[in-house]
């Protein structure tokens, strides 16, 4: 009986959802379908940290069981991205009552999907574990929210006000993160269905998060008339990977704000920052960078702290890192063996294979390989692999050239920053597996999505000649 009820509980929530969803379509809120989902997704990263740990509530919905020991579910769990994207997917078909048309890229995403699909079909029948090959296809439904983030017109993510609300928002955050993080503060509230449990550590997933939030907020504050306030807003959105403490976080960082500068070089005709914004930028900065010698001023330390030393030291210099980064070379020194038996088609979805961990001095059975690269081959072969960097190479080439010649400045500058973004995701992932980090894979079809409306939605040209103006958009016959 307990079970029938939790069912109808269940079942009556998500015609709420839907119905929600439906109603926003319907009324053209297509940016706040996009934003409900990605944002939460958000909040969730920023409150828990690890993926693992996050107790059955509202982030963490679990049929038939509960929570364990360390947050470990007993029952049938489900993260939001794979219930609420293929729900409100579902809601936009229905009040649109048309099919999608796309661009080269998306349908080499979905492309890509598909031979998901496929491989999950392909492990199954080779003997791996179905529980395992379900979960790891739940990427298609992570991967697959750029349909619902391509949907909405460029013009939303470069002059709307909802989406600027959002990286205010967001920036809100990555500051009371970092705050939080540099005070080593621990926080627990029994909040009923969202209970927090220590909270108070900058997630690296949160971080990668605000990264690309923040190269989005400075590449529309540059090539915007107004700008200050998205300057600032960037400031702390960038820094949140700083205090994560985590080498592919710092990476993706890294790689992110190279390719940006670089990008911001050669397309310099758009830029219309002053010498008063850059200093007001940078003061911003350095106060920034002078929270943690002002907290152990406060706190009575004889000696103030380099500023986010430790967290970047703990990143590289400690010896579980050292020893981190020797079991990813176990990891893909065995993986490159494996390939080689199934090169073409790979061993499918749910396969696992042994490895030594130096760390716990153990053998370990993983489904992970710690690469991306590494991990398509592995489960999805060479097709797949090479549908993968097909789509993102094509996603590529959309953003830089929509940066290049796009006669909407602020539109280009959202491409470019995704774009941006999006190389130093994939950078992450050459050294962390992402796909079964579906806030990670959850980004990746944001940023993907994001590209792709940039290149869906175009401004009428003589309207676009006049920076940061109010246009009249024309959307792609393609979306509607």
């Amino acid at each position: 009986m307990r079970h029938v009820v939790l069912l109808a509980i269940v079942g009556l929530a998500a015609v709420l959802v839907f119905a929600g969803f439906l109603r926003l379509e319907r009324a053209g809120k297509r940016m706040t379908t996009v934003l409900v989902i990605f944002g939460l997704v958000l909040i969730e990263a920023w409150i828990y940290p690890n993926q693992s740990l996050i107790p059955a509530g509202i982030f963490h919905p679990v049929l038939g069981g509960g929570s364990g020991v360390g947050g470990a579910d007993t029952g049938l769990s489900f993260r939001l991205p794979e219930i609420l994207v293929p729900v409100a997917l579902t809601a936009r078909l229905l009040a649109r009552g048309r099919p999608f048309l796309m661009r080269a890229a998306s349908l080499w995403w979905l492309a890509f999907l598909a031979w998901l699909v496929a491989a999950a079909v392909i492990g199954v029948k080779n003997g791996n574990s179905a529980n395992l090959a379900l979960f790891e296809g739940k990427v298609i439904a992570y991967i697959g929210f750029f349909v619902l983030v391509a949907g909405v017109p460029a013009g939303e993510f470069a002059h709307g006000r909802t989406f600027r609300r959002f990286l205010y928002g967001a920036s809100l955050m990555a500051a009371i993160g970092i705050v939080l993080s540099q005070l080593r503060a621990n926080i627990s509230l029994a909040i009923p269905a969202v209970p927090i449990r220590n909270m108070g550590e900058m997630g690296a997933d949160a971080a990668t998060i605000f990264l690309s939030l923040g190269l989005i907020a400075a590449a529309i504050a540059i090539c915007s008339e107004r700008r200050a306030r998205l300057l600032i807003t960037s400031l702390p959105l960038l820094f949140a990977s700083v205090v994560a403490g985590q080498r592919a976080a710092l990476i993706a960082m890294a790689v992110g704000l190279a390719i940006f500068f670089i990008a911001i070089a050669i397309g310099w005709k758009r830029v219309r920052s002053t010498p008063t914004e850059i200093g007001l930028g940078v003061a911003t900065f350095v106060a920034l960078l002078l929270v943690p010698v002002l907290v152990t001023a406060v706190v009575g330390k004889r000696q103030p702290t380099v500023p986010f030393s430790g967290a970047v030291n703990a990143a590289f210099d400690t010896r579980a890192k050292q020893l981190s980064a020797q079991d990813r070379l176990n990891q893909w020194a065995t993986a490159r063996r494996l390939i080689d038996r199934n090169p073409i088609i790979g061993s499918g979805l749910g396969f696992t294979y042994q490895h030594w961990d130096p760390g716990f001095k153990v053998f370990v059975t993983t489904d992970l390989t710690h690469n991306i690269a590494l991990d398509l081959l592995l489960r999805v072969g060479a097709i797949g692999l090479g549908l993968f960097i097909t789509a993102l190479a094509l996603t590529l080439f959309d953003g830089f050239a929509t940066w290049l010649k796009h006669p909407d400045p602020l539109i280009a500058a959202v491409a470019v920053a995704c774009t941006c973004a999006l190389s130093g995701l994939i950078a992450k992932g050459m050294v962390e597996s992402i796909f079964e980090k579906y806030r990670l894979a959850t980004l990746l079809g944001f940023l993907v999505g994001a590209v792709a409306s940039t290149r869906l939605t175009q401004p009428e040209p003589a309207q676009a000649r006049v920076p940061d103006a109010s246009y009249s958009m024309k959307e792609s016959p393609a979306w509607n």
